[in-house]
């Protein structure tokens, strides 16, 4: 505390000019350093230091704090008594103030007019919601292993691109028409739904023709049909589970103990020496995994003046070739093996739930029915649109030339066990209201699309590939695609009500006054005060999932036999070149409304589409040796435009043309230092 007043005084005044040269630093930085271009005109003359200035206040002692009480008088009696009430202000300047008691009440201080007009406080609501997602993996591991020290021709394994691009444009035969370029305005999600309605008209057709003619198994459903859990178009109760059905990866699979495993490793490196060879040039693993919920508003009611669009969308589709060359067998007796142990899965699920809200609690039992009293309104002038855009892409070859043989000690080769993961999870909510008037369109769509393509042709050969001892396995592979839509809380539609027009013109005309058709409706029974949000233009609601896994996995083996292999009993050698997932999952969950009852002034179009497809190809294409020309499917896969050097067109993959991500290059040289 300071001793007097005096010094009060000159302590004030210093925090004053500090605050004001901290102004000034503040204007300085906000005008980042310009200068005006003309001088600055001068200030206009204060009036205190005008000659005839004059004043009725009187200078007192500066008095820190500044009391301050209001003047008393009378609400509803006939006069008002009015007394003066010290006021301080600063350093004291006072003026008298006095009141006539025959002042109009409604000019009474903090009292509003009479003929002022009280109008409905309007507030502002929530924007628009977008995210988009964007994910891509890219990988080449195409090794080279020779266990020899002799020189071997190496084996042009290029041609697995180009099969992956025909196999790729194959199956997205089946996604042509489901599959759209991320919308830039509002006209394109529009565009969307009329194409996603078309789409389902020309589906249910019995007469159509079958979306690829050279399909193993197609399944195609619209409307009830397409709802429920199919299983490569079979209805099930249950959805299988991935984890049951996951492949062995061998040496790429994690220990389950690492202590154990140790143990075994110490008390066998004293043993008798093992001839064996164990290889795993597969046991790739390839995921698109994307969750997508979607709150939205919530709002236990929705009054939709003009129509409601509903469409629920999966396009799911595979291909794969599996043709398995063992030099074991004579040609033309077993020579291969088409198909060998390969699953391949489409799963769909479309379903509707109902949300059930938990109760307040009953009324006495002779208690009246509470409704609403006031109410409290967001506006948002426009259309909102909430959308989620989620592109996931993997393409991974592992196309591996491996020349082995006994050495005669353990040796365990891994060339394969690549893991590539997309992993995307979203979820949206905005702000609850009891009652969301929309007074436009609602189009709500939820799309998936999921593409799956794996090559696993395989090669033993090699001198010696006959001998006892030599296990060969190229199946086990397991392509999943999994997609799951789930609506909360559609399907209750009632019939507009005629007092929805008059809640649109109150909150026009901001009358403040609830209509008293809104405040008896049953819906709101038990509440005292009603949340409204009001959109005057129309609502999109957009969850879009494409997801695209292509895995190549040529693996060609040469397999020497030596002298140890034919005198050893002992001896044995086991190659494993398959074993690979290519897998998709992806789950929308859409929350529609809390509690289920939707006004509706317009048309009601609602509409399931369902795709499954599966190829199953025989390549019969045999490696050739390195030449020296390089092979035309290289160019062909990363540029369908080979002649115009430069330009960049459509690959296996069109991603929006955001990036052309399908042409990059994988960034070691060496294949070895980061792979």
């Amino acid at each position: 505390m300071l001793p007097d007043r005096t010094s009060q005084t000159i302590a004030h005044f210093i925090g004053y000019f500090d605050s004001v040269i901290e102004e000034a630093r503040l204007r300085i930085q906000q005008s980042e350093g310009r200068v005006l271009g003309e001088k600055a005109a001068p200030p206009a003359e204060l009036q205190a230091l005008a000659p005839d200035f004059a004043t009725d206040f009187s200078l007192r002692s500066f008095i820190p704090d500044v009391p301050y009480r209001a003047p008393p008088f009378d609400l509803y009696g006939g006069g008002s008594h009015f007394h003066h009430a010290p006021i301080g202000l600063g350093f004291g300047w006072q003026r008298p103030v006095s009141f006539d008691p025959d002042m109009p009440r409604h000019m009474l201080p903090g009292r509003p007019a009479a003929d002022v007009e009280q109008q409905l406080h309007i507030f502002a609501g929530p924007g628009s919601i977008q995210a988009q997602i964007f994910q891509v993996n890219v990988l080449y591991d195409d090794d080279y292993l020779d266990l020899t020290d002799q020189p071997h021709e190496r084996i042009d394994m290029s041609f697995v691109a180009g099969r992956l691009s025909d196999y790729a444009d194959a199956g997205a035969a089946y996604g042509e028409r489901t599959t759209f370029d991320r919308p830039q305005d509002h006209a394109s999600l529009d565009a969307m739904a009329k194409g996603y309605g078309t789409l389902g008209e020309a589906l249910g057709q019995e007469d159509r023709p079958p979306i690829h003619a050279d399909a193993h198994s197609e399944f195609v459903a619209t409307g009830d049909g397409a709802k429920g859990i199919h299983v490569n178009g079979e209805l099930r109760e249950e959805m299988p589970v991935l984890k049951d059905l996951l492949p062995d990866r061998g040496l790429a699979a994690p220990p389950a103990e690492e202590a154990e495993d140790a143990e075994q490793a110490t008390a066998g490196a004293h043993g008798p020496a093992v001839d064996s060879i164990v290889v795993d040039a597969g046991a790739n693993v390839v995921a698109n995994i994307a969750a997508v919920t979607n709150v939205g508003i919530i709002a236990p009611v929705m009054s939709v003046m003009g129509d409601y669009h509903q469409v629920d969308v999966i396009s799911q589709a595979y291909v794969y070739s599996d043709v398995d060359h063992d030099g074991r067998f004579p040609a033309g007796d077993a020579a291969f093996h088409a198909g060998s142990a390969t699953q391949a899965f489409n799963i769909a699920a479309i379903k509707d739930m109902a949300f059930a809200l938990g109760g307040g609690g009953e009324e006495g039992g002779d208690a009246p029915p509470v409704f609403p009293t006031d109410w409290v309104v967001s506006r948002i002038d426009g259309d909102v649109c909430f959308m989620e855009w989620i592109e996931q892409y993997n393409f991974v070859t592992d196309n591996d030339q491996l020349v082995i043989t006994t050495r005669g000690s353990e040796i365990s080769i891994l060339s394969g066990g690549n893991t590539a993961l997309n992993v995307s999870t979203f979820f949206g909510m905005s702000m609850q209201y009891d009652l969301v008037i929309v007074g436009g369109n609602v189009i709500d769509m939820n799309v998936i699309n999921q593409l799956a393509v794996l090559y696993d042709n395989d090669w033993l050969v090699g001198s010696g590939a006959g001998a006892s001892g030599v296990s060969f396995d190229g199946g086990g592979n397991l392509i999943w695609n999994q997609a799951s839509i789930t609506n909360v809380g559609s399907g209750n539609f009632q019939e507009m009500p005629g007092y929805m027009s008059d809640v649109v013109a109150a909150i026009d005309e901001r009358d403040p006054n609830m209509p008293a058709g809104l405040a008896g409706d049953a819906a709101f029974q038990g509440q005292h005060v009603l949340s409204v949000l009001y959109i005057t233009g129309n609502v999109y609601q957009l969850n879009y999932v494409n997801q695209v896994s292509i895995l190549g996995d040529a693996d060609h083996v040469s397999q020497l036999a030596a002298n140890m292999l034919a005198e050893t009993e002992d001896a044995s050698v086991t190659i494993r070149t398959g074993n690979n997932a290519v897998i998709n999952i992806a789950e929308i969950v859409d929350y529609d409304s809390f509690g289920g009852t939707t006004y509706l002034g317009g048309g009601l179009y609602t509409d399931a589409i369902l795709i499954q497809g599966g190829i199953i190809e025989q390549d019969d294409t045999h490696p050739q040796t390195v030449g020296t020309k390089l092979a035309n499917e290289v160019i062909a896969f990363l540029d369908d435009t080979p002649d115009h050097p430069g330009t960049s067109g459509d690959g296996v993959i069109d991603a929006g043309h955001d990036y052309s991500w399908n042409t990059a290059m994988p960034s070691d040289a060496m294949q070895t230092v980061i792979a």
